[in-house]
């Protein structure tokens, strides 16, 4: 590989601009932790308030205010929050129901369900089930 070194620079810069990123988080994180201690001695609107103060302040290397360091800051969802957990439940007979439009003629494969109080088995059945079709049409021959 002759371009091993600009493949080294590139994953450097890429380390560089993500540790960069991940530093306004740390940021954000430490004045929301100093406004919590604030809010557990003076009150909970204290807390609020010291953070509204702050605000437009340049709070990291005196070029970004908090309010920025929030906006440049990496984006958490809910799940690396702990804010949400969701569990489906399916029932399978009820799916199943569902996709067979509520047909209940037929067993699992498909296949028409013997009559009730039938003694017959599914070959003669449907032989009589065949014969009771060809009776009202004319045979056809087959060639």
């Amino acid at each position: 590989m002759q371009n091993k070194g600009f493949v080294k620079l590139i994953a450097a810069l890429l380390s560089a601009i993500c540790l960069f990123y991940m530093s306004f988080g740390v940021v954000v994180n430490h004045y929301e932790k100093k406004a919590e201690k604030i809010a557990a001695v003076s009150g909970e609107q204290a807390g609020q308030e010291f953070l509204d103060s702050i605000q437009n302040q340049k709070v990291y290397m005196n070029v970004w205010t908090l309010k920025q360091c929030r906006e440049l800051g990496l984006g958490l969802g809910l799940d690396l929050k702990g804010g949400m957990n969701v569990i489906l439940e399916v029932s399978v007979a009820d799916v199943v129901k569902a996709l067979s439009d509520h047909k209940e003629a037929t067993n699992a494969t498909g296949r028409r369900r013997c009559p009730e109080g039938s003694r017959q088995g599914r070959g003669r059945l449907h032989f009589a089930l065949h014969h009771r079709i060809q009776e009202g049409c004319a045979r056809k021959s087959a060639f």
